[in-house]
């Protein structure tokens, strides 16, 4: 995702609602907002791009550095910084290489493991990994920190809440 930031050149918005006046049950209305790069063509101008990134996690985390490296003003929220999350750690070594984690983090390189289900469906994991190959076990609250840390390096402002409400705008181009 940072590659296509890199090369971020323009921005196009584009807002459509569909016309269901024609079909009866159809579902309400909806409004699209597209944002779009593109390697051709000027930046949009007199309108600062904002955007609010909900979750601190590693999805959240990537999305916030990526954001902010572009020049977009970037706010991750999230409700708990410290939070030590129930999951197992378990993460490919392309990822490592993808969102440019030091291995310093990587606690254990499991090659073998038996995954048991609550309904007792048991799973042997590692039997199609090469002899070199493993599959790196992380706490996802080190995973967490260290991107979000990344995010705020690169601009991205971080803040420690829960988001409940947004409140849309009331006139045309109003925050």
């Amino acid at each position: 995702a940072s590659v296509a930031l890199r090369s971020l050149v323009r921005f196009r918005h584009r807002s459509t609602v569909e016309n269901n006046s024609e079909v009866p049950n159809k579902p309400t209305p909806r409004r699209e907002f597209r944002i779009t790069a593109s390697a051709s063509g000027s930046r949009l101008t007199g309108r600062n791009l904002r955007v609010a990134v909900v979750g601190g996690g590693p999805a959240g985390g990537a999305a916030a550095e990526t954001l902010a490296k572009g020049g977009i003003e970037t706010i991750l929220i999230e409700r708990k910084l410290d939070n030590c999350k129930p999951c197992g750690g378990a993460i490919p070594l392309c990822m490592v290489g993808e969102f440019d984690l030091p291995l310093e983090i990587i606690d254990r390189k499991v090659t073998k493991m038996r995954l048991i289900s609550p309904s007792n469906i048991e799973v042997d994991f590692g039997k199609t990994l090469k002899p070199h190959e493993y599959v790196g076990m992380l706490r996802r609250e080190i995973l967490d920190a260290y991107l979000r840390d990344r995010a705020a390096a690169a601009g991205a402002a971080i803040i420690n809440g829960l988001f409940l409400k947004m409140d849309l705008p009331e006139f045309k181009n109003a925050p």
